[in-house]
């Protein structure tokens, strides 16, 4: 910490830190219930059950 200092290392924000994990997140979510519904229909299910799938989410 001392070396970033004294070398005057700019980092970024706490904003930009936070912007940069809800957009992670916001990844990880569309990722995770791409999966989900994939696997309601490889399951027997269908286009009905991955809608309602979609809506508890």
């Amino acid at each position: 910490m001392g070396w970033l200092r004294r070398n005057r290392v700019l980092l970024p924000g706490v904003g930009v830190l936070a912007k940069q994990v809800s957009e992670v997140r916001m990844v990880k979510d569309v990722r995770l219930h791409a999966t989900f519904a994939g696997t309601a229909r490889g399951l027997g299910g269908d286009a009905e059950d991955a809608g309602r799938f979609a809506v508890l989410c």
